[in-house]
């Protein structure tokens, strides 16, 4: 099973803000004891990895243990480039959210931000046959944590 982090949740799941973290403890459960591990990519949440030291350390970590897997950056970034050229929506900042699904083919995002579901749900911005990702958002979601989102990653860097 794969997952994208947004930057919203990392706190929520990796017990910074402890009032969250029971509805994200499935999350950070599954990647760190069971089969879930964490999918990244592109320059922008990059980026966002190295303004969170914190959270980098977290990452590296777990990359070392197979819980994180990166997908090629150049392709995430110009899907992203794509992306929001065809959205050409200022709302929307969530593009390269996007770009790293269609590029690694993974199906879960974990994220607080209800505002760009409306975005990630598109399936006009996915290539057919791929399905937008379902999204976990609190603990009665943790159905979603199963083996059939368990894909094999695309363009992943090794």
């Amino acid at each position: 099973m794969c997952i994208v982090l947004d930057t919203n949740v990392w706190c929520c799941i990796f017990k910074c803000d402890s009032l969250r973290h029971n509805d994200y403890r499935p999350v950070l459960n599954w990647i760190t004891s069971g089969p879930g591990f964490i999918v990244y990519g592109g320059s922008r949440y990059k980026t966002e990895l190295k303004k969170a030291p914190r959270y980098l350390a977290l990452f590296l970590e777990l990359r070392k243990k197979s819980k994180v897997r990166v997908v090629d950056h150049t392709l995430v970034d110009k899907e992203q480039e794509q992306l929001e050229r065809l959205i050409n929506c200022p709302s929307c900042d969530d593009a390269h959210l996007i770009a790293i699904f269609r590029v690694s083919g993974c199906r879960l995002l974990c994220s607080n931000d209800k505002r760009a579901d409306v975005f990630i749900k598109d399936r006009h911005l996915y290539p057919s046959p791929q399905k937008p990702p379902s999204i976990y958002r609190e603990k009665k979601h943790r159905r979603l944590l199963c083996s059939r989102n368990i894909v094999a990653i695309k363009n992943e860097i090794r």
